[in-house]
């Protein structure tokens, strides 16, 4: 029964692994997107319309960031969010309808005017390699652990 436990952690950390990477090129594939924003140069004036609510594990407290929205003349929406850093939600909602500069894409994709000069396409992709690498050295060490074992 070890054996089937055994095999079944290694799937396990290979099944989590996986889902890890597909989020990196997930995210990385949303960032190249803002990229194309970045690079059309095609602005566009979004409005604060909701708050999105985060709450750190570390924390008992609810922090709201704003959400912003635009819809182009095809009906394609742009929406992103802004860090507020705020445990007061009569605050956050203060900033409802406030407006905001943003780089379009045509394509849904967007980035706050303001954002963009630090914007690090690059960062996803990192992530994506290390994750590669991560499960290649997984892989070498419990290849390397079965032909041992079984040797």
């Amino acid at each position: 029964m070890t054996r089937v436990t055994n095999v079944l952690k290694i799937i396990g950390i290979y099944v989590l692994l996986g889902v890890l990477l597909a989020l990196f090129i997930f995210f990385y594939h949303e960032d190249l997107g803002r990229k194309k924003a970045i690079e059309s140069q095609q602005r566009a004036v979004a409005t604060v319309t909701s708050l999105y609510g985060t709450t750190p594990p570390e924390f008992s407290s609810t922090y709201y960031d704003l959400v912003y929205e635009y819809y182009d003349e095809n009906g394609t929406r742009y929406s992103g969010t802004m860090e507020l850093g705020t445990t007061d939600r009569d605050y956050a909602e203060s900033f409802y309808g406030t407006e905001v500069e943003i780089y379009i894409d045509g394509n849904g994709h967007c980035i706050r005017v303001s954002e963009a000069p630090s914007f690090d396409v690059n960062r996803m992709k990192y992530l994506c390699y290390v994750m590669v690498v991560i499960i290649a050295i997984y892989t070498v060490i419990w290849v390397n652990l079965a032909i041992r074992h079984h040797l």
